[in-house]
C-alpha cells in the first residue's frame, strides 16, 4: 500500500509524524493525556514510523534509539541554553555536564542518538550513517539554541517539533 504514496510525501509525513510525536514525548499535544512516561509510548511509535521505509531490525534500532535519547533527563541543561534559570535541580546526568559551556553541554547531551546510529549503520552495512550522529547533535542543539527562548508560552513545543522533525530526517537518511 505505501507504493502507492509518492516517496516525497511519504517523507514529508514520516518527518510531520515525528515532529509531532516528540512534541508528544514532550508532554504536549496529547502526551499529558498518557499514562505514565509518553516517551514509553513514543519511542515504539517511532519505531514504527521508521518501519515505513526502513527493515524491521532497523525500524526497531530506530526505536530503541530513541528511547535511550530521551531517557535521562537533560531539561536543565536545556534551560541554561534556553537563557533560562533552571525550575529544579540537576540530576546526576546533568551534572556532569555542569561547568561546560551550554552549547557543547547540549551538543554532547544530543549525542546520545549515537547508539542508535551506530544500530542501523551496523545493520544496514553503511557505516557512513555514524556521520548522523554529530551532524544530528549539531542541528538538535542549534534548534534548542535558537527556538527555546523566553518569549511566550510555547517556547518547549518550537524546540520539540523542530527536533521531532529532525528524527524524522534521521530516519529518512537511513535509507541514501
Amino acid at each position: 500500500m505505501l507504493d502507492l504514496i509518492p516517496p516525497w510525501a511519504q517523507a514529508c509525513a514520516i518527518v510531520l509524524v515525528c515532529a509531532w510525536l516528540n512534541r508528544v514525548r514532550g508532554g504536549g499535544m496529547g502526551g499529558q493525556f498518557l499514562p505514565g512516561r509518553a516517551l514509553f509510548w513514543v519511542a515504539p511509535a517511532i519505531g514504527l514510523v521508521a518501519w515505513a521505509v526502513n527493515s524491521w531490525p532497523v525500524a526497531v534500532a530506530f526505536g530503541l534509539g530513541y528511547l535511550v535519547w530521551g531517557l535521562f533527563s537533560w531539561g536543565h541543561i536545556l534551560a541554561k541554553l534556553g537563557g533560562y534559570t533552571p525550575e529544579r535541580e540537576a540530576s546526576w546526568l546533568e551534572r556532569t555536564f555542569e561547568g561546560i559551556w551550554p552549547m557543547l553541554a547540549a551538543f554532547l547531551r544530543m549525542l546520545f542518538v549515537l547508539p542508535g546510529v551506530i544500530a542501523v549503520a551496523w545493520l544496514m552495512g553503511h557505516w557512513w550513517f555514524l556521520a548522523a550522529a554529530p551532524a544530528f547533535a549539531a542541528a538538535a542543539t542549534t534548534v534548542y539554541a535558537l527556538l527555546f527562548r523566553p518569549i511566550g508560552t510555547h517556547d518547549w513545543m518550537r524546540a520539540e517539533i523542530a527536533t521531532g522533525a529532525l528524527w524524522g530526517l534521521l530516519i529518512l537518511s537511513a535509507t541514501l
